[in-house]
C-alpha cells in the first residue's frame, strides 16, 4: 500500500470533517466526508484506521441501522469488527 496516499487521504478526511463538524466532539458521517472527495476504497479504509488509533479521534457505528442509506453504508469502515460511520475529534 503506498503510504504517501494514505497520508494524503487521512489529510483530506480530517481537513473536510473539521469543515463539518459544528465544533469538538460532534459526530460527523462518514459518507458525507466521502462525498467531498476522491479516494481509494482500501486507502480509505487504511487513512480511517491511523484515525482511529489517534488519542483525539473516535470512530463508531450508527446506532440507528434502519437509518443508513446505500452512501453510508458504502463510506463506512470496519474497525473493531463492525461497520462504522461516524467520526468525532475531541
Amino acid at each position: 500500500m503506498d503510504a504517501s496516499k494514505v497520508i494524503k487521504t487521512k489529510t483530506q478526511i480530517v481537513r473536510i470533517g473539521q469543515q463539518l463538524s459544528r465544533g469538538y466532539g460532534d459526530w460527523v458521517r462518514l459518507a458525507d466526508i466521502a462525498d467531498r472527495m476522491d479516494y481509494e476504497p482500501p486507502i480509505w479504509e487504511a487513512a480511517f484506521r491511523e484515525l482511529a488509533r489517534e488519542r483525539n479521534v473516535s470512530v463508531m457505528p450508527d446506532e440507528n441501522q434502519m437509518g443508513l442509506t446505500q452512501e453510508d453504508r458504502w463510506a463506512a469502515v470496519t474497525i473493531g469488527g463492525g461497520p462504522n460511520h461516524l467520526i468525532a475529534w475531541f
